[in-house]
C-alpha cells in the first residue's frame, strides 16, 4: 500500500536540521573524512576565493564580466555576504558548501514528507546524501551545493505554492518565495535554467487537483528565466575571453560512460530501474495534487544527463557529471516510490548498503586529498629551497593551488603563456591559459611568461605535472637538459653549459 502520510509537526521541523547534522557529521567522523574541510584549494576554488575576496565588489563584477570565471553571479554574492561573518579561509568557503548540502536535504525531506511518512522521507533524504556526486561536490567552493539547494527548495514551494492555489488560499508568500528560488538556480550555473524547466514541466504532467491550473507557478518560475536574461552581457563577454568554446572532451564511447556511471553508479542505476518498473505499474492508480506534481519534477531531472548529451553533440561537449548534478535530486522520489511499498527492513538494509559504500567513497576521497596536499607541500618546499628566481609552470593545477597556500612564491611563479600555432596545445590547455590571462590581468599574481621570456633569464626552472601520482617531465622539445630538484621541479640547462 502506498504510504500515507501524517501532517509534519513543529517538533519534526525543529528536529530536522540535527538530525541531517547528525547524519553528515557521523559519516564524516566514521569515513574519517573531517580533513575535507582544510585541504588545499585547488584550480577553479582558487577562482571562486579571488573573486570572493575581491575587496571591491564592483571590480569582482568586472572581473567576472571579463572572464575570470565563466558562471552566473549568485555563489559569488552570496559567499561575499557568508564570508562577513566566517572570514575567506579555505575551511569557510567549504563549510558554505556543506551548510547548501544540508540545506538541500532539508528542502528533499519536506518536499517528500508532503505526499510519504517521515520514514519514507528519511530514508529517500539520506539515499541522496550518500550520491558521490554529493559527497564530492558537497565540499567543494563551487557552485554545485548552492544548485542542489535553491533547487530542492523550488520544488517545495511549487508545491505549497499549487496546493495554496487549489485550497482558495493567500498564495502571494510562496509564490515569492518560488520566484526567488528560480533566480537562485538560474543565476547559480547557466544550466540551472534547464533544472528549473525539467521539475515545472514534469509538474505540469500530473492530473492537477481541482481548483488548480496545471500552469499555477509559471509566473513565479519566469522570474529565473528573466533573471538569467539579465544575465546575458556577463555570458558574451565570459565567452569573448576564451578562443575555444570550451574544455571538455568531445563525445565518445569513454566520455558516455565515464558520464553515466559518475550520475548512476551501479547502485543508483539499479533503484532507478525498479522504482521506474514499479512507477510503470502503479501510474494508473497515482493520485494527482500539488504533491505529487512536485516529486514527478523532481523525477523528471532524470531526462537532464539525456538533454546534455544531445545538447554535446549538436552545440558543444558538456559531459561532466558535474554539470548535471541536479539529477542527483531525482533519487528522492525514486527511493521513496520503493521505500513506500517495500518491507521497512529492505528499506534499512539498502540504506546500510549505501552508507557503507559512500563512506568507504569518502574515506578514499580523504585520503586521496591528503595525498594530493602531501605532494602539494613537497612542490612548495622545493620551490622554496631549491629556485632563487622566477619559476614556469606548465599547468595552472599547480600554479595556483602552491600559490594560494604559499603566497610568499607568488610573485616569481609564472604559467608558460603561448600563441596559438602549428604546435597549438590541447582545447583543454588553451582554455585553461585564457583563463589564466583574464585572472592575471585582474588579480596580477601569479602572472604569465613565455616561453621565449623565459629561456632569456640567468636559470629555468620549470615545473610539470607535479600534483599527480607520477611526476611528468619537461617537454624533449625544449633541446635542454633537466635536472630535477623536487617534486615535478626541474632545472633546464641550455646544450653545453653546466
Amino acid at each position: 500500500m502506498p504510504d500515507v502520510p501524517a501532517p509534519v509537526s513543529r517538533r519534526e521541523r525543529t528536529l530536522l536540521p540535527l538530525g541531517l547534522a547528525l547524519l553528515v557529521g557521523a559519516h564524516l567522523a566514521a569515513a574519517d573524512a573531517w580533513s575535507r574541510f582544510g585541504r588545499h584549494l585547488w584550480l577553479d576554488e582558487v577562482y571562486t576565493h579571488a573573486l570572493v575576496a575581491d575587496p571591491d565588489f564592483g571590480h569582482m563584477m568586472r572581473a567576472l564580466a571579463d572572464g575570470v570565471e565563466t558562471h552566473p553571479p549568485a555563489l559569488y554574492v552570496l559567499l561575499r555576504g557568508f564570508t562577513t561573518l566566517a572570514g575567506v579561509g579555505d575551511a569557510a568557503l567549504r563549510i558554505f558548501s556543506v551548510l547548501c548540502v544540508l540545506v538541500a536535504l532539508a528542502g528533499v525531506y519536506l518536499t517528500l514528507r508532503r505526499a510519504y511518512s517521515a520514514f519514507v522521507a528519511g530514508a529517500a533524504t539520506a539515499a541522496v546524501w550518500c550520491h558521490p556526486l554529493v559527497l564530492h561536490y558537497g565540499f567543494e567552493a563551487r557552485h554545485y551545493a548552492l544548485w542542489l539547494a535553491g533547487l530542492a527548495w523550488l520544488a517545495y514551494f511549487l508545491a505549497r505554492y499549487r496546493a495554496a492555489r487549489a485550497a482558495k488560499e493567500p498564495a502571494v508568500g510562496w509564490g515569492g518565495a518560488l520566484a526567488a528560488a528560480s533566480v537562485l538556480v538560474c543565476t547559480t550555473h547557466y544550466f540551472g535554467v534547464v533544472s528549473v524547466a525539467l521539475v515545472f514541466g514534469g509538474a505540469t504532467l500530473v492530473r492537477p487537483a481541482p481548483g488548480s491550473a496545471r500552469l499555477a507557478g509559471l509566473v513565479p518560475i519566469a522570474a529565473g528565466v528573466a533573471a538569467l536574461t539579465a544575465c546575458a552581457p556577463l555570458l558574451v563577454g565570459q565567452r569573448r575571453a576564451t578562443t575555444v568554446p570550451t574544455w571538455v572532451a568531445p563525445p565518445s564511447t569513454a566520455t558516455l560512460r565515464a558520464f553515466g556511471f559518475g550520475l548512476l553508479p551501479v547502485p543508483y542505476l539499479v533503484l532507478a530501474v525498479l522504482a521506474l518498473l514499479v512507477l510503470v505499474a502503479v501510474a494508473r492508480r497515482a493520485r494527482g495534487g500539488p504533491e505529487r506534481a512536485a516529486l514527478v519534477g523532481l523525477g523528471c531531472l532524470l531526462l537532464m544527463p539525456a538533454l546534455l548529451v544531445a545538447f554535446s553533440y549538436t552545440v558543444q561537449s558538456v559531459l561532466v557529471d558535474r554539470y548535471a548534478v541536479a539529477t542527483v535530486l531525482a533519487v528522492a522520489p525514486l527511493t521513496a516510490v520503493l521505500a513506500a511499498r517495500l518491507p521497512r527492513p529492505v528499506t534499512v538494509l539498502f540504506l546500510l548498503v549505501l552508507a557503507a559504500l559512500s563512506g568507504g567513497d569518502l574515506r578514499r576521497r580523504a585520503a586521496e586529498d591528503r595525498a594530493r596536499d602531501g605532494r602539494a607541500d613537497e612542490l612548495i618546499a622545493a620551490v622554496r629551497d631549491s629556485t632563487d628566481g622566477p619559476v614556469l609552470f606548465e599547468r595552472p593545477h599547480e600554479l595556483y593551488m602552491i600559490c594560494h597556500a604559499a603566497p610568499d612564491l607568488a610573485g616569481r611563479c609564472f604559467l608558460h603563456d603561448f600563441e596559438a600555432g602549428a604546435s597549438t596545445p590541447a582545447p583543454a590547455r588553451v582554455f585553461m591559459r585564457d583563463l589564466a590571462r583574464r585572472y592575471a590581468r585582474y588579480y596580477e599574481r601569479p602572472g604569465m611568461m613565455s616561453w621565449e621570456a623565459w629561456r632569456g633569464l640567468p636559470r629555468h626552472f620549470f615545473v610539470t605535472k607535479a600534483l599527480d601520482d607520477t611526476p611528468g617531465e619537461p617537454p624533449a622539445s625544449s633541446g635542454m637538459t633537466p635536472r630535477l630538484l623536487g617534486r615535478g621541479l626541474y632545472e633546464l640547462t641550455e646544450p653545453g653549459r653546466q
